[in-house]
């Protein structure tokens, strides 16, 4: 194994562990209960279901893998410690064909921003891998883990089916039919959901394209560096036709999804989808001035690795008192039912209540609150009451997907909805800890307001006790 490929894996593995510190948030809690649908068709016994229901316009194969963690071991280094794997999974494949490109996609800021998240996006990261760096096996004639990770990819993502598509383009002769057939059988238990999504009009929401906002925000949260891979990129696709072909389609087709109103112009992890086809031909091309290629790829890791250990660091020495840490402490009661509640059902209550960040995209925020709850523990879900007579919808964000932490129930919210009024009617005693607030009225004083009681100031949070003392 070559220098370049050890530091590649090495760079992958530090800097994908550091945002798996910084990634555990409020954001990370809210996203692992969007398969919520998936895990409850599990757990009424309806497999099929689950294996073929679509989470939003998402495939269903990372729902599903989500929701056995969720039923077997809802653990949320779990969750985020899967996802750090597929994105160093994508590297050491990519590592197979070329070190340089490994090093280049191990250290790319925004492979690296979602490299940690509780979504579908790292393992579109690792799919994706698998169907370029196989490619040249089935044109050569031995195309089984091709056609393999051309169903994988097309069961994850959209824009995974269409890597997969324009790889099997770009083949020859039979091999080309072939690998459509295979894909078109492997695909076949999809067809009915993306039916269903493309007649839908709730599909076709998205806010329209804004040019100068868009390309602020992708500047200011990955910076300028990838435009100097340019002349690699230029000098490489002549021997990475495939690929580079592979780039243009998939960029047509995503601006066709951001015109049509299907994918968010404000939101970038389909980013993630470029970085191998882009870094096959940045290897190519880097005969040419290959140690400034590494110099920039190394460049790149450790601008984005300085942003994470600093915000590491902060997570680490927040020595402030928090409200959440006395909650948690006179919080003792422990949630005495399981699966639907009951009348008799009692137990104490903590509701973590602060301001939204500008949109679930922004990966650059980290929580020294969520951070006092062990992310390395068992997180179960728990429905605390019944909405219209029936047990809650765990994938409603409106009741703050509430959760078991040693025995309690932690809601999670980003404003003071109606369903605080449940909470409260559920629970004897509730503990609702305000931060990030500022001076903002609805949670200050019109949340005194709404709950009947005055809040505790500690250090900059804002504690309410509500019910019994």
């Amino acid at each position: 194994m070559s220098r370049t490929l050890w530091g590649a894996i090495v760079a992958a593995v530090g800097l994908r562990l550091l945002r798996m510190v910084v990634r555990w948030d409020e954001v990370a809690w809210q996203y692992a209960s969007y398969p919520a649908a998936t895990v409850d068709a599990l757990e009424r016994g309806e497999p099929g279901a689950a294996l073929t229901g679509f989470t939003g316009l998402h495939p269903p194969l990372w729902p599903l893998l989500h929701s056995l963690t969720e039923l077997w071991m809802p653990v949320p280094w779990l969750w985020m410690g899967g996802s750090v794997l597929c994105s160093v999974g994508a590297v050491v494949l990519v590592g197979r064909r070329s070190p340089l490109a490994a090093l280049v996609l191990a250290t790319a800021p925004a492979q690296v921003h979602y490299a940690a998240e509780v979504n579908q996006y790292p393992l579109l990261m690792l799919v994706i891998a698998g169907v370029w760096t196989t490619r040249e096996d089935a044109e050569a004639g031995r195309p089984g883990w091709f056609w393999v990770w051309c169903g994988l990819a097309a069961w994850t993502h959209a824009l995974g089916g269409v890597t997969a598509l324009l790889a099997i383009g770009s083949l020859t002769g039979r091999r080309r039919w072939g690998a459509l057939s295979v894909l078109g059988l492997v695909v076949l238990p999809l067809v009915p959901g993306v039916w269903a999504l493309l007649v839908d009009s709730g599909s076709y929401r998205q806010p329209p394209w804004r040019g100068a906002l868009v390309l602020s925000d992708l500047v200011g949260r990955f910076g300028g560096l990838a435009l100097l891979w340019v002349p690699w990129i230029g000098w490489g696709t002549r021997q990475r036709k495939a690929e580079a072909q592979g780039v243009v389609g998939l960029a047509a087709v995503l601006l066709l999804m951001v015109g049509l109103g299907v994918a968010a112009p404000h939101q970038f992890p389909y980013l993630v989808a470029f970085g191998v086809p882009v870094a096959l031909p940045i290897s190519a091309g880097a005969s040419r001035w290959r140690a400034a290629a590494i110099g920039l790829a190394v460049v790149q890791g450790v601008w984005q690795g300085s942003f994470d250990v600093w915000r590491v660091w902060d997570l680490a020495h927040d020595a402030h008192p928090r409200a959440i840490d006395v909650a948690l402490t006179e919080a003792d009661e422990v949630w005495t039912c399981s699966g639907t509640p009951a009348r008799d059902c009692s137990g104490d209550a903590v509701v973590l209540l602060a301001p939204p960040g500008p949109n679930d995209d922004d990966k650059t925020r980290s929580s020294a609150v969520l951070w006092r709850i062990s992310p390395w523990r068992a997180l179960p879900r728990v429905r605390p009451y019944l909405v219209d007579g029936a047990p809650l919808d765990h994938g409603d964000h409106r009741h703050g997907q509430p959760r078991l932490v040693d025995g309690r129930v932690v809601v999670v919210h980003d404003w003071p909805r109606p369903t605080l009024e449940r909470v409260v009617d559920a629970h004897k005693r509730v503990w609702v800890v305000v931060y990030e607030q500022g001076q903002r009225t609805e949670y200050t004083s019109a949340l005194a307001e709404r709950l009947g009681v005055q809040p505790v100031s500690i250090g900059s949070d804002l504690l309410f006790r509500v019910g019994e003392p």
